[in-house]
């Protein structure tokens, strides 16, 4: 068997015996794996329960049909949920009790209730690679949800799935998660867009890529709802959806007990309905109105934004407000994010966009729902923060701007576009920058000549910027420095449009 077959059931059969999962150490330590799970599901309030319109038509009952075909895609091998219950197990109850299951569903959809048991998801922490033991960034959470309860949901997705898709209620623009769609169709639309351009030798094409972290587990649940009420799906999905993703909970091990957190944003970890879920909310995204010659692309959370004009100071431009915009959606929704290149450190991105470190946002939750006094809490975390910004060895040009933390993220003024991050990071077009990565051939300045043409010879030293550094140092009433920018931002909304409007125009004359 094993000379005829040497890849198939004999391989599966010894490795499953010898690749057994290890034991992440130091979860017994007090306090880690609630820290880690502060850190990787967000709280949200919950929105209060809709009073939604009564249906004339009852809803359309669950077919022999339907539970089969939903019961073939089930997978074997997996673990099941809290109940027990194996998907092996199920289908053979399928075959020799169909019409069991077919009474339990249909008076699921006909009393719009999902069982709460069904809602409740046991969770395994899977570490990535030798991450550190603390961040909750370190760890994918796998969600193990009882599988009675995630063949209704099959159900329940194919039904929507096919309204959204014969009503063409999803924007063409988004390749995940969908059938007959893959990354390879994706690819294919970004190359016709080059190749267009290409067509047209007078065009220039540039693509901005977004990486947002954790999006699942952050967005907000209320955010979700609304994008299922936007689609005019059939009262009862609506019904069912807003139950069965109303008191979440996760089950989890700490100290030898067994613990429970409610969940109340994200899509659901686990949920067969959660990919659906996300397309939905993403796609008030991709439906946003762009200026002319941007689209946005997405595969599932990734977003490609491409930009085709004349010249390559107009594709910046388009760039950029082509990101404002995708910004302000996102924080509109509850989704906090900025627009940097991909090499730009965890901890700049992290004082940059105002974004508490995991960690530190765990451990300030937890301490108040311990009825720590809130504001004690805030400022050790805040204390806390400074302390790791301080010791960083990476992101130092933006210290030296940011020293403080606190600071910086309680500003009441001031959003962070494309040209500044460019600024207070030094990654993007500078080209120091460029030449580490190749692309361009020396690191010296185009305008003065200067040996190493960085952020700080850009926007504080460069001849060619002289005359516009000395207008705006005028209307200051003092020398510009990295350790004064960002304070005279800081002091009013005017000094702060003063400073990003001359940090832009440098950044159109580089590109």
């Amino acid at each position: 068997m094993v000379e005829s077959d040497s890849w198939g059931k004999p391989y599966k059969l010894v490795m499953g015996k010898l690749c057994k999962r290890m034991p992440i150490p130091g979860m017994d330590i007090p306090g880690r794996i609630e820290n880690i799970i502060e850190g990787l599901f967000h709280t949200h309030q919950e929105k209060e329960g809709t009073v939604w319109p009564t249906e004339e038509n009852p809803p359309p009952t669950v077919t022999i049909i339907e539970l089969t075909q939903a019961t073939r895609s089930l997978k074997t091998n997996k673990a099941p949920g809290i109940d027990g219950v194996p998907n092996e197990i199920l289908k053979e109850v399928v075959r020799l009790r169909p019409g069991l299951m077919l009474d339990v569903y249909n008076k699921c959809i006909e009393q719009a209730s999902f069982p709460k048991e069904w809602k409740v998801a046991r969770l395994v922490l899977v570490r990535k690679g030798n991450k550190s033991l603390d961040n909750p960034s370190s760890y994918r959470p796998l969600c193990m949800l009882n599988t009675v309860g995630k063949l209704l949901e099959k159900i329940l997705d194919t039904r929507i799935k096919y309204f959204l898709e014969t009503g063409n209620h999803l924007t063409p623009n988004q390749y995940g998660f969908r059938k007959g769609r893959s990354t390879a169709d994706a690819v294919t639309r970004l190359r016709t867009i080059v190749d267009e351009c290409r067509e047209n030798m007078r065009n220039t094409v540039e693509l901005l890529t977004l990486d947002v972290r954790n999006t699942f587990n952050a967005a907000p649940g209320a955010g979700i709802m609304e994008a299922v009420t936007g689609k005019k799906l059939p009262t009862y999905m609506y019904k069912m959806l807003n139950n069965c993703f109303h008191d979440r909970r996760l089950t989890y091990k700490s100290a030898g007990k067994e613990e429970t957190k409610s969940l109340s944003a994200g899509v659901p970890q686990g949920s067969v309905l959660g990919p659906t879920m996300w397309n939905l909310l993403y796609d008030g995204l991709l439906r946003q109105e762009m200026p002319e010659g941007v689209e946005l692309i997405a595969y599932a959370d990734d977003m490609a934004i491409t930009a085709v004009a004349k010249s390559k100071p107009k594709v910046e431009r388009l760039l950029e407000n082509a990101t404002e915009r995708v910004i302000k959606w996102m924080e509109k929704i509850g989704l906090r994010v900025i627009a940097a290149y991909r090499t730009v450190s965890k901890p700049a991105v992290e004082v940059l966009s105002g974004l508490l470190p995991s960690e530190l946002m765990a451990e300030y939750r937890r301490s108040t729902v311990n009825a720590e006094d809130k504001e004690e809490a805030k400022n050790r975390m805040m204390q806390e923060w400074q302390l790791i910004w301080d010791q960083m060895d990476t992101g130092r040009w933006t210290y030296r701007l940011i020293p403080y933390v606190r600071r910086w993220h309680e500003r009441k003024h001031g959003m962070m576009d494309y040209h500044l991050t460019q600024a207070f990071t030094g990654h993007g077009c500078f080209s120091s920058y460029l030449h580490r990565f190749g692309k361009l051939a020396s690191p010296t300045c185009m305008f003065c000549e200067d040996p190493n043409d960085d952020a700080k010879h850009t926007l504080f030293e460069c001849d060619a910027f002289h005359a516009q550094r000395t207008n705006i140092e005028m209307t200051f009433g003092g020398k510009l420095t990295p350790e004064n920018m960002v304070e005279i931002m800081l002091t009013s909304e005017a000094n702060w449009e003063a400073i990003r409007t001359h940090i832009t125009k440098e950044a159109e004359w580089l590109g």
